[in-house]
């Protein structure tokens, strides 16, 4: 008989010890998902401002360039005021694009459709820059192709921004 109490005895501990490693990998396993969760939700964040940081520079740029389309201002003027604003850069291109291909993959469609608003306005801008740079001074014809495309851009980035948003949980 004591052998047999003595083999419950052991098989007891064993499956003790057993419940008990299953219990610390369970508990560890979840701390690990909250601590992954807490910081893709930074990540996004950190995503989010930088969206907005791009989209604030561009877009003021973009403001600055009706100014030289309504021939207010010179484009040298034009071209010294993106410097400067460059000085004072707020965002990081590269990470933003970083962050989101590595923490939020599922919004490069998204992504693309802001790109592709972006390309838009680089093309009337490029347009302009030509009829500019062959002595026509007067934008006031790319002034409406050029605010529809800052509308664009800037619906594109709010859609993307919402959708960051959605994704911090």
């Amino acid at each position: 008989m004591d052998l047999e109490k003595l083999i419950y005895v052991i098989v007891g501990a064993i499956i003790g010890f057993a419940l008990s490693l299953a219990k610390d990998w369970l508990m560890e396993s979840k701390k690990n998902k909250i601590k992954r969760a807490i910081y893709r939700n930074e990540r996004l964040e950190e995503l989010y401002v930088l969206v907005g940081n791009w989209s604030n520079k561009l877009l003021g740029n973009s403001l600055s360039l009706l100014s030289v389309m309504h021939n207010k201002i010179h484009y040298n003027d034009y071209y010294d005021i993106v410097m400067d604003s460059s000085q004072e850069r707020t965002y990081d291109f590269n990470r933003l694009e970083m962050i989101l291909n590595i923490y939020a993959p599922e919004l490069k469609d998204i992504y693309h459709n802001v790109i592709q608003a972006r390309g838009n306005l680089n093309d009337i801008e490029g347009k302009h820059k030509q009829s500019y740079t062959r002595g026509n001074m007067d934008g006031r014809a790319f002034v409406n192709d050029y605010i529809k495309a800052q509308d664009t851009f800037e619906n594109e980035i709010k859609i993307l921004q919402e959708n960051i948003a959605k994704l911090c949980v």
